[in-house]
């Protein structure tokens, strides 16, 4: 299914000044959300123990907009070979099990987000870009501070990276106004992945590149991406 051609969403093409506005946005609202969030002894995300309920109802909550995203959701599982995920750059997965499985070892701040994304895919959306932004429209509209956090987070880094390239200028304003407890968040996740770029994660994304393409995602690996046109465009 095409969400994009299901909502008419008229996707616009990405312009300098429409990221700047999409950022500040999203930097704004994460200013706001990150005194909301339970946070740990290290001052990172803490979910709380109901946060797989909380992905299934946030995505029903969804379904009141959009008819077709109704219906039975299954429990999001953390996966068994969570740390196997970690050295392919792996948050989520449904291939396997068609179940919504999720890393359960990398930072917390990507697991409300994660969630979204692979319900939407067992939903039937199979386009990284539109599962992302169902996940980021099923975040924002959630219940849960902590689910709204995520989402604001996903969307900020997508967004932010395409700003680095069209103007560092007012990349490096918008991230020196985010607060300190989000850009320490951002700081922890990069470090994260970090330790498991190598040699494995690059034959993982050189495969994984070619099956997104088989399975009509011209672009790749760099769908994901992609979502920052129906950012703009929502």
């Amino acid at each position: 299914s095409s969400f994009v051609q299901l909502t008419g969403l008229k996707v616009q093409d990405n312009s300098e000044e429409k990221l700047i506005k999409l950022c500040n946005y999203l930097k704004n609202r994460l200013n706001e959300v990150d005194g909301k969030v339970e946070r740990d002894e290290n001052g990172l995300l803490r979910l709380s123990d109901n946060v797989q309920q909380e992905g299934i109802d946030s995505m029903e909550n969804l379904g009141k907009t959009y008819p077709y995203m109704q219906g039975f959701y299954s429990r999001p599982k953390p996966y068994f070979f969570s740390k196997v995920m970690s050295y392919q750059l792996l948050e989520g997965e449904t291939d396997f099990t068609m179940e919504a499985n999720y890393n359960n070892d990398m930072p917390k701040l990507n697991v409300p987000s994660t969630i979204c994304h692979e319900l939407s895919h067992v939903k039937g959306f199979n386009n990284e870009d539109e599962a992302n932004y169902i996940s980021f429209l099923a975040c924002i509209n959630s219940k849960s501070y902590e689910y709204q956090y995520s989402g604001l987070l996903m969307a900020y880094s997508y967004c932010m990276n395409d700003l680095y390239d069209f103007n560092l200028d007012a990349f490096k304003k918008i991230n020196g106004e985010l607060s300190n407890n989000v850009r320490e968040e951002l700081i922890n996740d990069s470090l994260y992945w970090n330790k498991y770029r190598g040699q494995i994660s690059k034959l993982h994304n050189e495969a994984y590149d070619q099956l997104l393409k088989a399975s009509g995602q011209e672009n790749g690996i760099k769908s994901y991406n992609a979502v920052v046109k129906l950012l703009i465009s929502g």
